[in-house]
């Protein structure tokens, strides 16, 4: 049961990593992107994201050794299981049936935890990328500022030297 509530909630995770990940491509208005990235990058914010990420990360790679460790064991067990179709019992069949379920339930965890700490990283790589885009647009508008001021000077000069 508990482990059942383990993988929903990875599973939870990963559909919520999903929908970021999409909602980060689209491309936003400059405005509602400088407010996301500053809102997530604030001093407080930041603080919290960090920790948060960092004890994700650290869950789901647990998460993926812990489902790897019961494939091997189930797969090590399943190859142990030889019997012949023909002659096995009802119990037999029953019972390498239940193998296969098992093997293929630790599989989809080992899949669904890989995925899970790939989108964790591909999030933080995006977040990144927009930070940037946001400093170096600021820097931009700066810089224009700066230029702009003194072309419009010269202009102004200019005009008094042809009067």
């Amino acid at each position: 049961m508990a482990k059942s509530i383990v993988w929903m909630a990875v599973f939870c995770l990963l559909v919520f990593e999903l929908v970021l990940v999409v909602l980060l491509c689209l491309p936003l208005p400059w405005g509602m992107r400088k407010f996301v990235v500053k809102l997530v990058g604030s001093a407080k914010g930041i603080h919290h994201v960090q920790t948060g990420i960092v004890f994700l990360l650290l869950a789901l790679t647990l998460a993926f050794a812990s489902s790897v460790q019961e494939m091997l064991f189930v797969t090590e067990k399943s190859n142990a299981y030889k019997f012949e179709l023909s002659s096995a019992s009802g119990y037999e069949v029953w019972e390498y049936s239940k193998l296969r379920q098992e093997k293929f339930r630790s599989e989809r965890n080992m899949y669904l935890s890989l995925f899970c700490l790939t989108l964790s990283l591909v999030l933080r790589r995006l977040f990144e990328l927009f930070a940037n885009e946001v400093q170096l647009r600021s820097q931009l508008e700066g810089a224009s500022k700066g230029t702009d001021a003194p072309a419009a000077q010269t202009e102004k000069a200019g005009d008094k030297k042809g009067n």
